[in-house]
């Protein structure tokens, strides 16, 4: 069984592969994050690398900061800055995951609930703490 990320590296190389079966990841590359409120108004923007672990797992990296003209006053949570992330893929072949931005806090994290396509992942972003989610938004990946 072929692995496509065996054969090109991390998931911004599979862009020029071809899938070898459903279930391996063969999600977009990653690229430029961009965050909103549930309202759309834009807040974060940056840059998140991903590299395929399995079939169901992912690690990463990301540099995030606050959008041109961003209310810099909403909570967002530990998402602005830079870290490691790791991700996992939900309900077995699904083309949902869900992404930790601070693996290491289990009491102060964002999430990324994603979808992924054939150009982008996309989906909501909440912020948790101990007392339970505090705020949330939309979010994209994208190669721009």
């Amino acid at each position: 069984m072929t692995r496509p990320w065996l054969v090109c590296g991390t998931l911004v190389a599979i862009a020029g592969c071809t899938p070898a079966e459903r279930g391996t990841i063969t999600a977009p590359p990653a690229g430029t994050y961009r965050a909103s409120t549930a309202g759309g108004r834009a807040l974060l923007e940056g840059m998140i690398d991903l590299t395929a672990i399995n079939d169901s797992a992912v690690v990463g990296t990301w540099q995030i900061t606050w959008a041109p003209r961003a209310d810099t006053t909403t909570a967002v949570g530990p998402q602005v800055g830079r870290g490691d992330l790791t991700g996992r893929r939900l309900g077995g072949q699904s083309d949902q995951f869900e992404f930790s931005l601070n693996p290491r806090a289990v009491d102060n994290n964002v999430y990324l609930l994603a979808t992924r396509s054939d150009s982008a992942w996309y989906g909501n972003w909440v912020w948790s703490t101990i007392a339970g989610p505090v705020s949330s938004g939309r979010f994209s990946i994208s190669r721009e």
